[in-house]
């Protein structure tokens, strides 16, 4: 019989994130690959209760962001198994929870050896030690490619048991004896297995991040602290040292993986799973500040739909009726911003000071089969957005929402889907996408080097400066008359 601690949250029904009968759950030894002495030992360390055992909370960054340190030193995160000199292997996983299994149980075995064992639970009486492959099993049945581990065995009793969130990747609870044994730590390598970096490095990028710093930041704070000794754990003498502390190149790939996930990104997943997940309410990843701020999503469920997502935040609303409503705004798109097909659309509003304030983005993939991204939109899917973006906005005393003025591009795409949500609305036209069309315009019409074709393009280039920029030409023939008088 065994008795288990059941918090009075779990108690009286509300949902936890870790019931107290997972807590209190066996580590299955037997599916580790041990002798009958390894096994015996092993018991015995949990019969005396001589095994660690530490919980995370989910929802709380700190628990994450120590779970992360904690990972990465002793070598358990995802880029750090994946290193050649890695010795966790991973024996056993399960799913479970409700529903398609939130929760993951993964055991991890520290192998030391080049002599390994089918696991406990399959071994016979007279079962003797196989030689197999360096990793562990003969890898040529399993048609695998070869991970060396150049250590001699050594009866290391080392393992882990990580609980993590399926969907999120935060980690809930990990286990096990971390206790390695002489033979194991002198055991001779046949070449030098990476150094991994100090917890307390990973802890200061991982805030420096959280509070918005860059990459060249991170690495400036992390000389100048490795210069002044000053992280935690730093010895003065660092040849005794089983960490570093210079972080590299290729330690960001690790170190913005860990971020992203405290942030509730998967990176293991579609872009667009992850967004579904902030925006489902029953999902472990809902983020309701996220939720909040989206007036309008609309999953791609079919090869003919769009994937739709259009942001304003509570503040961008404020800002629409105080800068916009009856006033001015500005439409215009953008491509190419990431690595898929997707276009986005900012609406602007002009504050006191003439400066750009965001009032809405209109993020939405391109069609099915379209070739060229930027051409992937018409005035169909641009007027939908606008009308979604004004019945968010609401009415004020009885008023819908409603600009006076709007400044595009020459697009005509833009300017009847503003037309369409607002009738009444004055349209103008960018000076500086005006110039630029008439220029594009001029360079196809006008090919030739003849002096007949250089005069047309320098009088219509003047035209165009007069007629567009008339403030510009009377500031440079202002500068002009000083410069003269100065040289006279």
């Amino acid at each position: 019989m065994k008795f288990i601690n059941v918090s009075s949250e779990e108690a009286r029904g509300d949902t936890v994130p870790l019931k107290a009968a997972q807590k209190a759950s066996n580590v299955y030894l037997s599916k580790l690959w041990l002798t009958k002495e390894q096994y015996q030992q092993l018991a015995d360390l949990y019969a005396n209760a001589e095994v660690s055992s530490q919980e995370y909370r989910p929802e709380s960054d700190s628990d994450q962001l120590a779970a992360a340190s904690w990972l990465a030193a002793v070598g358990l995160d995802l880029d750090g198994r994946k290193g050649l000199g890695n010795r966790w292997s991973s024996r056993w996983s399960q799913e479970s929870g409700k529903p398609k299994g939130e929760i993951i149980r993964k055991l991890f075995q520290w192998c030391t050896s080049a002599v390994y064992l089918l696991p406990v639970e399959k071994q016979s009486t007279n079962h003797e030690i196989s030689r197999l492959s360096d990793c562990g099993y003969p890898h040529e049945s399993r048609n695998a490619r070869l991970r060396h581990t150049p250590v001699p065995f050594t009866g290391c009793l080392a393992h882990a048991e990580v609980l993590y969130q399926k969907r999120t990747g935060k980690i809930m609870m990990t286990r096990g004896y971390f206790e390695h044994n002489q033979d194991c730590r002198e055991a001779f390598l046949t070449r030098i297995p990476p150094m991994p970096l100090h917890p307390s490095v990973f802890e200061v990028a991982l805030a420096q991040l959280h509070d918005g710093a860059n990459l060249s930041d991170i690495q400036d704070k992390n000389r100048q602290m490795f210069r002044n000794c000053a992280y935690r754990g730093q010895p003065p003498d660092l040849r005794g040292s089983s960490f570093r502390w210079l972080m590299r190149k290729s330690d960001t790939r690790s170190l913005y993986r860990h971020f992203n996930r405290l942030r509730g990104v998967n990176t293991a997943q579609p872009s667009h799973l992850n967004i579904h997940e902030w925006l489902n309410p029953s999902s472990a990843a809902y983020n309701k500040g996220f939720a909040a701020a989206v007036f309008h999503y609309s999953a791609r469920a079919a090869k003919d739909d769009r994937f739709e997502v259009c942001i304003a935040t509570p503040e961008m609303k404020e800002a629409s009726w105080k800068y916009a409503h009856g006033s001015q705004i500005i439409l215009d798109g953008t491509f190419g911003l990431c690595d898929k097909k997707l276009l986005l659309f900012i609406v602007m509003g002009i504050d006191e000071k003439k400066r750009g304030v965001p009032l809405a983005f209109l993020l939405f993939s391109a069609p099915s089969g379209n070739q060229n991204t930027s051409s992937g939109y018409n005035t169909e899917i641009l007027t939908r957005l606008l009308s979604r973006w004004q019945a968010a906005l609401g009415s004020r005393h009885g008023t819908s929402f409603a600009p006076r003025v709007a400044i595009t591009d020459t697009d005509l795409k833009e300017r009847g889907a503003l037309l369409n949500i607002f009738p009444s609305i004055w349209l103008l036209l960018c000076k500086f996408h005006l110039r630029q069309s008439w220029r594009n315009h001029r360079s196809r019409v006008l090919k030739g080097n003849s002096a007949y074709h250089s005069d047309v393009r320098t009088r219509l280039r003047r035209l165009c400066y007069d007629r567009a920029y008339p403030e510009f030409r009377s500031c440079g023939e202002g500068e002009r008359r000083c410069r003269s008088t100065e040289r006279g």
